[in-house]
């Protein structure tokens, strides 16, 4: 054979996908004719090629992606990790992390797309299944998400974030009680993760067990002291309660956490219009109105106390 038949041959194995056929052709090459340009030049685009879809060479494009997609440049990230999908195509974790920036990016319909094909490739990869789950749960599609957090669920039950996500998706379909069962069992599994006492919290609030909620709502601040929505939620609680006085004490720590959130201050304004204290009660509605000035119902609220 000569070189140039030789090399018509590595082409055509390197059109089916042989790379590695194609290699050992070119090599063969330049071990008779070491000066070959054409031959040299190929096994190097090869060798590269390779490389680059190494697990290595993954690994570490994969923590440039999530570099980028964790400092917020999401259309970067997006790009590299298009990139990665077409070298890796038979790698589910590009498809997953792909996903992720879409959603991000809130194109859950396409986001959905890039973690079915990842469970095509790799049906017992549970990430891109957690993640499929709250894709749909975002769209509105509940009983199929609660599916597939079951579906999690059954192949590993110690998935927090699946219970977690769960109860979620069966608070969003008014399924209460069955959701405080999953948020216990990721209390049960990770009991130093603030959300899943706050979710906890919300939804037996939702029942009407108000001191189990302010309960758990407490257990979150004791392992977070400064989280702003525990703060906000313990004065929403006591405000469905009538306790206003301890609702404002809430709501002035909410205040003080976060200055420019503009809904603490309207809720501020509310209590403290009850309270009969109306030149606060209009203070804190100009500020919600400075941070916010379409803020609902702030402007007739502050209207009515001046009239």
């Amino acid at each position: 054979m000569t070189p140039d038949e030789a090399m018509a041959l590595a082409k055509e194995h390197t059109s089916r996908g042989n790379t590695a056929a194609a290699i050992g052709i070119y090599q063969s090459i330049l071990a008779t004719s070491p000066q070959h340009k054409k031959a040299k030049k190929a096994l190097n685009a090869l060798q590269r090629s390779e490389s680059a879809g190494s697990p290595d060479a993954l690994q570490t494009d994969m923590s440039s992606v999530m570099a980028l997609y964790n400092t917020g440049k999401l259309d970067q990230a997006l790009t590299q990790i298009k990139r990665l999908c077409k070298i890796h195509k038979d790698q589910p974790m590009p498809l997953n992390v792909m996903g992720v920036i879409l959603s991000a990016k809130g194109l859950h319909k396409e986001a959905i797309d890039c973690f079915t094909q990842a469970l095509n490739l790799s049906p017992e990869y549970l990430d891109p299944l957690n993640n499929l789950g709250s894709a749909l749960d975002v769209l509105q599609r509940h009983d199929e998400a609660i599916v597939t957090f079951e579906k999690l669920l059954q192949l590993d039950p110690n998935y927090n974030d699946a219970h977690y996500n769960l109860g979620n998706a069966l608070v969003n379909k008014g399924e209460y009680q069955q959701a405080v069962h999953h948020y216990e069992l990721a209390i049960e599994q990770r009991p130093a993760v603030p959300r899943n006492h706050i979710r906890l919290g919300l939804t037996l609030a939702a029942l009407g067990q108000f001191n189990a909620a302010m309960a758990s709502l407490q257990n979150a601040l004791s392992l977070e002291p400064g989280r702003v929505d525990a703060h906000e939620y313990m004065g929403d609680i006591l405000v469905s309660q009538q306790m206003l006085s301890s609702a404002l004490t809430w709501y002035e720590d909410t205040a003080k956490l976060a200055p420019n959130h503009a809904q603490v201050h309207f809720k501020l304004g509310a209590v403290l219009r009850d309270l009969d204290r109306p030149q606060d009660a209009k203070d804190a509605l100009k500020r919600c109105l400075t941070l916010n000035p379409q803020y609902p119902r702030a402007q007739a609220l502050l209207d009515s106390i001046e009239a």
